[in-house]
């Protein structure tokens, strides 16, 4: 992948529009034909370029019929560098917190319906454990 190539694909509608439709899951190149208005030709071309990037994966057998491909979306958050002299592209970069929702299990200890307090327990998964003991030894550290 490189920075220039990703920006390139990023300021086409077309792949923007292909970029956001896998986001919420596999999409097949008839759900990407039918939801951009341009011919299947020019889906081929775009999903191919976004999957040489590492903005799409092909994804096998989640279509009721195997040999019909399907793609998603890598990332949800695209980090961009400026520097005097070049500009640097990021996938994924770390940012807190930000696919919580889907990783964390709550469970509820307490609920005090007087003082409107919730005492929960939270089960994180191995890298977002260590995401946050990274930030909370950070938070001890600067007491």
């Amino acid at each position: 992948m490189t920075s220039q190539r990703v920006l390139d694909l990023l300021g086409d509608a077309v792949a923007r529009e292909i970029l956001q439709a896998g986001v919420h899951g596999p999409v097949t190149i008839d759900d990407l034909t039918a939801r951009t208005s341009v011919s299947q030709s020019t889906v081929y071309r775009r999903v191919s370029a976004l999957v040489e990037s590492g903005l799409m994966r092909e994804e096998h057998g989640v279509t009721s019929t195997p040999s019909k491909r399907a793609y998603t979306t890598t990332t949800e958050h695209i980090g961009i560098d400026l520097a005097e002299d070049d500009i640097r592209v990021h996938l994924d970069p770390e940012v807190p917190y930000a696919n919580a929702a889907r990783e964390i299990t709550v469970e509820p200890l307490r609920v005090d319906l007087d003082t409107r307090t919730v005492t929960i327990e939270l089960s994180l998964d191995d890298a977002l454990f260590e995401q946050f003991q990274r930030l909370w030894e950070l938070q001890q550290e600067s007491k």
